[in-house]
C-alpha cells in the first residue's frame, strides 16, 4: 500500500460555513485553489428534507476555470471540478427517499449521486442492507448509472450478519466512500480486509474520507470553508486521473 495522499474532494452540507469574503461563496474558489477539486453536497435526507443551500453552491462549484490538482504521483494535473451530491438515508421508505433525492439534486450526466448509510437519529437506528438496495436500486433505474455509497460501520456491521450473495453482489459494483478516521488510515498497510465493508473486500474505495471533524490524519480545515471540514483522498491503486475518469465515464 501506497502512504495517504493528500485531500482531493470535499463533503459539505448547509450547516457548514462557506467564506463570502470578497465576493459570495468565494470560500468555494479557495478550496479549489488548495486543490479541491471534487464537491460532494448534502442534497436531501428522508422522505422530505432539503439542503437549502445546495442550488447556489452546486452552481458555484461548477464554475471557473479547471483546477490544479497534485496527483500521486507528484506529477500536476489540471482537472475541471467535479460535482456529487448524498442523500441522508432513514431507511423507512426508500422509495420515496429516491424520489426526494432525484427531485431535489438534479443530477447532470456526470454528477455522482451517494446514499448516506450511517447510523440515524439520537437512537442510532441502523437502516438494513436491504433498504439500502431498495433506494440505490430506484436510483439506478432512473439515472442510468450506479449509485455510490457512502458509510462505514453501518454497511460493515449489515454484511456481518447474513446477507444473501446476491445483495453483497450488487452492492459490490457500487462505488464506494468508504468512511475510516484515526488509527485505521494512519496505519500502514492499511488493515483493507478488517475495516472494509464485505461486498469491496476484494476491490478498492472509490474515495476514502479518512479525515472527519477532528479525528484523521489530517487536514481537520480546508481554506475557504469554516471550522472542520470532512474530506476525502484516494489510496493506491486509485489515482486522481482514474478517480476522475471513473467519476465522470471517461
Amino acid at each position: 500500500m501506497t502512504a495517504i495522499h493528500r485531500p482531493i474532494c470535499i463533503d459539505i452540507y448547509h450547516g457548514d460555513e462557506v467564506s463570502d469574503s470578497p465576493t459570495p461563496l468565494a470560500g468555494l474558489d479557495r478550496a479549489k485553489g488548495a486543490g479541491i477539486f471534487a464537491l460532494i453536497h448534502k442534497a436531501s435526507e428522508g422522505v422530505s428534507g432539503r439542503d437549502p443551500r445546495y442550488d447556489r453552491r452546486r452552481e458555484k462549484w461548477m464554475s471557473g476555470p479547471a483546477v490544479t490538482v497534485p496527483e500521486t504521483d507528484g506529477s500536476v494535473l489540471k482537472l475541471p471540478p467535479v460535482f456529487g451530491a448524498y442523500h441522508f438515508f432513514h431507511g423507512q421508505d426508500p422509495v420515496a427517499e429516491a424520489g426526494n433525492f432525484l427531485m431535489t439534486a438534479r443530477l447532470e450526466n456526470m454528477d455522482m449521486p451517494f446514499v448516506d448509510w450511517e447510523a440515524v437519529g439520537a437512537s442510532g437506528y441502523h437502516p438494513s442492507a436491504e433498504m439500502a438496495d431498495v433506494f440505490c436500486s430506484e436510483v439506478e433505474e432512473r439515472l442510468g448509472r450506479a449509485c455510490g455509497v457512502y458509510g462505514g460501520n453501518v454497511p460493515r456491521e449489515a454484511f456481518d450478519r447474513d446477507c444473501p450473495p446476491e445483495l453483497a453482489d450488487r452492492f459490490a459494483a457500487r462505488p464506494l466512500w468508504f468512511c475510516s478516521y484515526g488509527r485505521a488510515m494512519a496505519a500502514l498497510p492499511l488493515p483493507w480486509r478488517e475495516t472494509t465493508p464485505l461486498p469491496w473486500r476484494e476491490t478498492t474505495p472509490l474515495l476514502w474520507q479518512d479525515d472527519g471533524d477532528r479525528y484523521g490524519p489530517g487536514p481537520h480545515a480546508i481554506p475557504g470553508i469554516s471550522g472542520y471540514c470532512d474530506n476525502s483522498t484516494v489510496v493506491d491503486p486509485v489515482t486522481v486521473s482514474k478517480l476522475y475518469d471513473l467519476w465522470t465515464g471517461a
